[in-house]
């Protein structure tokens, strides 16, 4: 499967603006910017790595729980992306799930195991820690 995405810059790096469409559609010319003109509706192209990790994760550990036919109520995963002048430095997930009769033990293990399989943290290069919340159905 191919996933595609087209980018265009228009302007110098400080003051000009990106347009980024997806092979999908959900964006189509959709502006994005330099860091330094993040506002509240302004994308920056670290917003969407940290959604995908994120949701690529959270996924991944869904696959997991369902192989060991574990009853998943919930399994939410929160990317925080810490960035500064050299790029991003680390990266932390918190996974907050409510999962029936897993042992806190095994959820550990099955987080470790998605660190590991997960596509997207497969090629990340800068170290990310996780952070459980586990609450039994």
């Amino acid at each position: 499967m191919d996933i595609i995405s087209h980018v265009k810059w228009k302007g110098n790096i400080k003051s000009g603006e990106g347009e980024l469409t997806t092979g999908t559609g959900l964006f189509k010319n959709k502006p994005y910017y330099l860091i330094e003109k993040k506002g509240a509706a302004n994308l920056i192209p670290e917003e969407l790595l940290s959604a995908a990790f994120s949701s690529c994760f959270n996924m991944t550990l869904m696959v997991l729980l369902d192989c060991d036919v574990y009853k998943v109520y919930h399994l939410n995963t929160t990317c925080n992306i810490d960035i500064n002048d050299r790029g991003i430095i680390k990266g932390h997930l918190i996974i907050e799930a409510k999962v029936d009769h897993i042992a806190i033990d095994r959820f550990y293990v099955l987080v470790q195991k998605a660190k590991e399989q997960s596509p997207i943290a497969r090629i990340l290069t800068f170290p990310f820690t996780t952070t459980v919340v586990l609450n039994q159905g």
